[in-house]
């Protein structure tokens, strides 16, 4: 079995050494006076009990010390078991959604996308329904996701309302074509409202990379709450371990 190594910040090698260095020290000074004059217990009851109460001073510091770390220590192991089922429920929620809408082979499919996923169904609000799904997250969290949904969900209806347009334009023209000025005034209108869509588009691709980006930072904050967790529980365990 490999030796266990020492640790200079555990306690007892603290006491080990201090208990040493004074006995060491002490020793040295006693010895020469024991040369001098002879052994005399009774010269020796002051360093004992000095000794012994400085030992005693030295033990209760470093228990205290130990205590407060362990209190700190079940603070913070209580603080992120609270957060991280939330941040797990969220992390999972957001992929699954973002893989959808990620796969779409026409980003006019946006809006059906989301109602699939209940989100901007009519009668209900974005921020109730993101409470309704992610129902562990912290209020905070809920209140980012929901506002990068917002966004999203806001460039969507647009594209919505000018895809409509133009199939009610195109309709217009296909029933009943006019004259050519007419005819003219809605390819004209077509012209716009396709650069419109791009603009649109572009839009709608800014705030999918928003809704990413909040999606790799809630995911990179749940691996590093996962990472201290085990080495909080690790420390506890070693704690315990010496009692």
């Amino acid at each position: 079995m490999r030796p266990k190594s020492i640790d200079p910040r555990d306690p007892n090698w603290i006491l080990v050494a201090a208990f040493s260095t004074l006995s060491l020290v002490l020793g040295f000074a006693y010895g020469n006076e024991w040369a001098r004059e002879g052994f005399h217990l009774k010269d020796w009851q002051p360093l004992l009990a000095a000794f012994v109460a400085a030992v005693g001073i030295i033990a209760a510091g470093m228990m205290a010390s130990r205590t407060l770390r362990f209190n700190a220590i079940s603070r913070e192991e209580n603080r992120i078991e609270e957060r991280l089922p939330g941040l797990r429920e969220a992390t999972a929620w957001l992929s699954e959604v973002l893989s959808a809408l990620r796969g779409l082979r026409n980003q006019e499919e946006t809006s059906r996308t989301l109602h699939l996923f209940r989100i901007g169904r009519p009668g209900t609000s974005i921020e109730a329904e993101v409470a309704e799904a992610i129902p562990l997250a912290d209020a905070t969290t809920q209140q980012r996701i929901a506002q990068a949904f917002l966004n999203f969900h806001a460039v969507a209806r647009r594209l919505d309302a000018l895809v409509d347009d133009i199939a009610a334009a195109r309709e217009v023209l296909r029933g009943n074509p006019g004259s050519i000025r007419e005819q003219a005034d809605v390819i004209s209108t077509n012209m716009t409202a396709a650069q419109r869509r791009g603009s649109i588009m572009g839009e709608l691709d800014n705030a999918f990379a928003e809704l990413s980006s909040l999606h790799n930072e809630l995911e990179c904050r749940r691996t590093t709450f996962e990472a201290r967790l085990a080495r909080l529980r690790a420390e506890i365990d070693r704690y315990l371990g010496d009692h």
